[in-house]
Parts: structure tokens; sequence; C-alpha cells
């Protein structure tokens, strides 16, 4: 009867493995997204638009977006010709410009996705999102 117990245990303690790991949704952003983004300046530093100092405490703006490679990493260009990489893990997305700029967030559906940006450890901070 002990034995009989520890092999149901078993079979049921590696099904719920086997379910959690296999229900994982996964999402292929490889494509073109339009972007909107929205800096905050958060330190007396000025924020640099078009290759100008500006001295908005806020910008906002919209690009296109297309992201290449496998369904989870590659690279990515934007309208501005600015590139850099990316990585998906499960509803988990993180973009990062060559200058360092760091998108992160959470992919909601095949068609959105939403989170936070930071530049400068932090010195300069935003929020964006993407639709395709």
């Amino acid at each position: 009867m002990k034995r009989l117990f520890y092999v149901l245990l078993s079979v049921a303690l590696i099904s719920m493995i086997f379910t959690t790991t296999s229900c994982k949704k996964t999402y292929d952003i490889r494509g073109v997204w339009t972007l909107s983004f929205q800096w905050n300046v958060t330190s007396p530093a000025k924020l640099m638009i078009n290759g100008k100092v500006s001295s908005e405490k806020l910008y906002a703006n919209t690009c296109q977006i297309t992201f290449s490679g496998n369904e989870t990493s590659g690279t990515f260009k934007d309208s501005y010709d600015d590139t850099g990489t990316w990585s998906v893990d499960g509803d988990k997305v993180t973009w990062i410009y060559t200058n360092a700029t760091t998108y992160s967030g959470t992919i909601e559906d095949d068609n959105h996705m939403s989170g936070t940006m930071s530049y400068k450890s932090g010195l300069y901070t935003g929020t964006w999102s993407a639709t395709r």
C-alpha cells in the first residue's frame, strides 16, 4: 500500500511539473510594430531630441520598430535607423539599443505589449506601448 502511494505521488508530481512548464504561453514578436513612447526627465539633465538639447521635462513620440531573428531573440531596427538586440521569455520582453537604452515590459497578447524604459542608469525613464 505504501509503495502504491509513492507511485501515485510520483505520477502526480511529474504531471504537475509537465503541466506547469508546458502551459507557458510563447509569443512571437517578429515583424513590424508601432511603438509609442514617453520620456520623463527625472533630473536637472537635459534631454537630447534629434541631436539638440531640449528643456522639455516630457518627450513623447511614435515610431515603427521591426523585430527579426528567431522566436525568442534577435535584432531590431526602428524608423530612426537605431538598432539593438531583443529577447522574449514567456510574456516578458526586453530590447536594448546600442546606446544602452533599455525597454522592458509585458506582452499582453499577440498584438499588444507595454512597459517601461530607461537610459543612463535611470537618469531618463519613461513608458511605452506597442501594437501591430
